[in-house]
């Protein structure tokens, strides 16, 4: 095999299934998220308690670069580009659409 570990049958078995496994987790997950959300206003997804505080939308962007870091890049072998919002929180931040 060029460029990687050759598995053995009982490995390559149980590497599918941790595989499907945590896709489903993944995709469960993102349903449920996607649900929540869907119940909130934009004004309601941004707003935060305090100015010290994350908002809902900001710790989504959080969520989604640690997932495109960690598994995007880290597990696919893809660039690891992060578009930061810099160290503050987001003030004027994106819309769904």
């Amino acid at each position: 095999m060029k460029g990687g570990i050759q598995m053995q049958p009982a490995d390559q078995t149980l590497a599918t299934a941790v595989i499907t496994e945590t896709t489903d987790c993944l995709n469960s997950c993102v349903g449920k998220i996607k649900h929540c959300l869907a119940q909130l206003t934009d004004e309601q997804v941004w707003w935060r308690l305090d100015e010290g505080m994350n908002s809902i939308g900001n710790l989504i962007l959080h969520l989604c670069g640690n997932l495109r870091q960690w598994i995007v890049a880290g597990i696919g072998g893809a660039a690891d580009v992060r578009k930061s919002l810099g160290t503050t929180r987001c003030k004027r931040c994106p819309t769904r659409d």
